[in-house]
């Protein structure tokens, strides 16, 4: 009956186990399909940001192209209008000599002819030569002032290019590091593909390991069976020697013989019985360290499998740090967290079925050790479960703080897009502050020289229409920053709810997981005062053990005493008979109370009524 129920626990154990590895080879396979769809979503989307940062990259390169277009242009008509307003002032200077000289030599000649008629003509043209004179040198000053805004312009466009430069270095780092991300993740998939391998040939050994421990325990079992029928023919024989002990009774001519006999009988049932217990204690022990050492064996794998197992969920959940994908991360802890409670309850009642166990099977010996064996099993698997909860609640933790320096990384790029924007409005201003002074230098140079400076007016009249286009142009680019940054903050404020969502979610899930490790801690508690309780029980019984040995020598040293009075009183026979009647009764009474000691010390047998009238009549 004890096998047959011992065989349906092993029958149920199987069954769970086979449950477990399925429900462990679904949620692999679950598992690695949504790795799968995000990675692809993931590798998508990264392709996507790769072409938006390219076409970007283009688009700046062609607006630099077009700025250094604009300031070559610039210098080129810059150096002419320098060319062209020395040429004129070295024209004028060569007249105004010439003039003077003529003037000069037109006096000497005429001095006196005409110092009085000419006097006042000379002074009129020496007065407009130096007004002339004036002219040209405010002229220069304005020419020499202009040559110096347009330095400042070169200066500042310059700065420009090297801002747009410096952009397109940026653009160039991310472009790189996005290509880096998207290796990174490839490497990853063959890495998760080689490892679902891994813990694929990991689980058939596992299985083909447990298959062997069952084999080892039939064996043990049918040795445990022999031990049983050795243990039954030596109650059977000491039943023999019961009953050869109530035949010394009926044989009092036999009695030394039959003393003898019994007693060698005696020694050989004594030593047999001591021998076989010995050995059954010894098989015992010996069953009990390996099937330990082969749990031992059996805890350090699944905890090795258990830790790389830990560490393929860390790098898949560290492929999920993308914001778009935060969603399916948080119904992945959703399941994760049913499954949990699933784990929790099927813990739960197999707690419970292990108490009605251990209430069933408390009674016996054999009942006490398997129930030690299932107990240690139990609770070797509930700090499993105990583990993998607590690394759930540590991966859960990581993934928060993950999504956290995401979102400071995010605030750092808008930060820097807001910077851009506020130096292209600054650039803006200074554009339309350019402006207004060219209009205003050619209203001014269209009334003081409208002449002479026709040609310079067209010239900076092109130039004003090629700086309202870059001005056009710039204000297209700071429009298509703006709604870029806030299509970025439209994001991040998403992103910002959801992972405060998330947050919540998370921090309930936690407290209900510390809820559940209390309670898994009080059922260990529990299960280890109840091995403790088994334990008490084991010693009482080796206790029990050691007092019946006890026994046996105290019925060994009771028979060598018997036979030394047997062969006494028989030697000295004629002695007796002239002994007093009272003392021939109190050597009847002393040897009648040795031999009721011996039978009920011995075997616990007690003889009847009419079993002690056969002996007084013996010993009469």
């Amino acid at each position: 009956m004890e096998r047959e129920q011992y065989q349906t626990e092993i029958r149920d154990l199987q069954d769970q186990l086979s449950e477990m590895h399925d429900e462990l080879d679904s949620a692999k396979r679950s598992a690695a399909d949504e790795e799968k769809d995000i990675i692809i979503t993931e590798i998508m989307q990264l392709k996507v940001e790769m072409q938006e940062v390219l076409l970007a990259k283009e688009e700046q390169e062609d607006v630099l192209r077009r700025r250094e277009r604009e300031l070559a242009a610039l210098k080129g008509a810059l150096k002419e209008e320098v060319a062209a307003h020395d040429q004129e002032v070295d024209k004028m200077k060569e007249q105004y000599e010439k003039e003077i000289s003529r003037l000069q030599t037109s006096l000497e000649d005429n001095e006196v002819v005409k110092n009085c008629f000419h006097l006042a003509e000379v002074e009129a043209a020496k007065g407009a030569a130096e007004g002339q004179a004036g002219r040209l040198t405010q002229e220069i000053e304005r020419l020499r002032w202009r040559s110096n805004e347009l330095e400042n312009e070169v200066t500042k466009l310059n700065r420009i290019i090297d801002d747009a430069k410096l952009q397109e270095s940026r653009l160039a780092d991310k472009v790189a590091r996005m290509e880096r991300e998207k290796k990174h993740l490839e490497e990853s998939l063959a890495e998760i593909k080689e490892q679902e391998e891994e813990m694929s040939r990991a689980n058939r050994a596992l299985t083909l390991r447990l298959e062997d421990v069952q084999r080892n325990f039939a064996k043990v079992s049918s040795e445990h069976k022999e031990l049983e029928e050795r243990l039954q023919e030596e109650k059977t024989q000491k039943e023999q020697f019961k009953n050869m002990n109530n035949n010394i009774e009926d044989e009092r001519r036999l009695l030394d013989q039959t003393v003898e006999k019994l007693q060698k009988e005696m020694n050989d049932i004594v030593e047999a019985s001591q021998s076989s217990t010995r050995e059954l204690q010894e098989q015992i022990d010996i069953y009990k360290e390996k099937n330990r050492r082969e749990l031992s064996e059996l805890q350090r794998l699944l905890k090795e499998r258990g830790q790389e197992l830990e560490g393929c969920m860390l790098t898949t959940k560290a492929l999920q740090e993308e914001l778009s994908l935060r969603e399916e991360g948080l119904h992945q802890c959703e399941r994760e967290r049913d499954e949990a409670v699933l784990r929790e309850k099927t813990l739960e009642k197999k707690v419970r079925d292990l108490e009605m166990e251990v209430e069933k099977n408390e009674q016996t010996k054999d009942n006490k050790l398997r129930q030690i064996k299932l107990m240690e099993e139990r609770i070797a698997q509930l700090e499993l479960d105990l583990e993998e909860e607590r690394h759930s609640g540590d991966q859960l933790m990581d993934r928060i703080d993950r999504e956290r320096s995401q979102v400071e990384q995010m605030r750092n790029e808008l930060l820097q897009e807001r910077g851009s924007r506020q130096d292209l409005e600054c650039d803006k201003m200074a554009l339309e502050r350019q402006n207004k002074d060219l209009k205003s230098r050619v209203t001014h140079l269209e009334g003081s020289h409208k002449s002479n400076q026709e040609g310079l007016v067209s010239q900076l009249e092109a130039r004003i229409q090629e700086l309202e286009e870059r001005l056009e142009g710039e204000e297209r680019e700071r429009a298509n920053l703006q709604l870029a940054n806030r299509r970025l903050e439209r994001k991040v404020k998403e992103v910002m709810m959801q992972i405060e969502e998330e947050h919540h979610g998370m921090q309930d899930q936690k407290n209900q997981l510390n809820l559940r490790l209390k309670a898994l801690k009080r059922q260990v508690d529990e299960a280890e005062e109840e091995i403790d309780r088994l334990e008490h029980g084991k010693k009482k019984l080796q206790r029990d053990l050691d007092e019946q040995q006890e026994a046996n020598e105290q019925l060994q040293s009771q028979l060598k005493a018997l036979r030394t009075e047997m062969r006494r009183k028989t030697s000295s026979a004629p002695m007796l008979n002239s002994l007093d009647d009272d003392d021939d009764d109190d050597d009847d009474e002393d040897f009648s109370t040795n031999r009721e000691t011996y039978f009920s010390s011995s075997t616990g047998y007690k003889r009847s009524s009419s079993q002690d009238s056969i002996l007084s009549n013996l010993t009469l």
